[in-house]
């Protein structure tokens, strides 16, 4: 896609992977952020950033109303599900390759 294409607010399919993001803000240094979903189940995955260059590359196309109405509604993590993956992340090498 062309980097005039990308708005916040949008919801893009990702190449390769066919992922689901929807670009939500901008940080102050100018970053992307946005929530990943799996394009079939519509479930949240993550939330992430990337430079906005990043997110015209990998964009493929603007996700269709369709898949946009598939994906399930993004609430913050409650306090259990947090207290896992702080765990899980404490498990978790922090090697470098």
């Amino acid at each position: 896609m062309k980097p005039d294409e990308i708005k916040v607010g949008g919801y893009y399919v990702m190449q390769g992977s066919g992922v689901i993001r929807h670009f939500f803000a901008l940080t102050p240094r100018g970053r992307a952020l946005y929530r990943t979903y799996d394009p079939l189940s519509g479930e949240y995955i993550l939330t992430c950033t990337c430079s906005t260059e990043n997110l015209v590359y990998r964009a493929e196309r603007k996700a269709t109303p369709e898949e946009i109405s598939r994906l399930q509604e993004w609430r913050p993590y409650t306090e259990t599900q947090r207290s896992s993956l702080g765990k899980a992340l404490k498990r978790t090498s922090d090697k470098r390759w």
